[in-house]
């Protein structure tokens, strides 16, 4: 399961309880997977979180959700988005600037521009 694909501590869990592992073992052994290294939350939100921003162009409100959904906490998404900003690697006004020109060109009118700008997760 772990050479497969990047997995977090729930989702291997889940994985490990679908295959018919017992709850409680199932838990113990993503924690411990965690605790040896072979799960980097922090790495997959770093990369989850460049894809989303960079590359998809979504907006906070779009991404949080989405990879709380993924099995990951909020407290760590914050924590690594957070980081991403402040070193320069995501830039939410950039991305909807470029999110605007790519979907709608230059002279989009203002209430298109707010619509796209909310279904990409951005505060308008």
């Amino acid at each position: 399961i772990l050479a497969y694909a990047d997995n977090n501590e729930r989702t291997l869990a889940m994985k490990l309880i679908r295959g018919g592992t017992d709850k409680e073992c199932a838990k113990e052994v993503a924690r411990e997977m965690v605790g040896l290294g072979y799960i980097d939350e922090q790495r997959q939100l770093n990369r989850l979180i460049l894809t989303e921003a960079n590359g998809k162009l979504y907006g906070r409100n779009k991404i949080v959700p989405k990879l709380m959904a993924k099995g990951y906490s909020s407290s760590d998404i914050n924590s690594v988005l957070a980081e991403l900003i402040e070193s320069g690697e995501v830039d939410f006004k950039k991305n909807a600037r470029l999110l605007v020109e790519e979907k709608l060109g230059s002279d989009a009118e203002l209430e298109e521009k707010k619509k796209l700008l909310y279904k990409y997760g951005y505060r308008v």
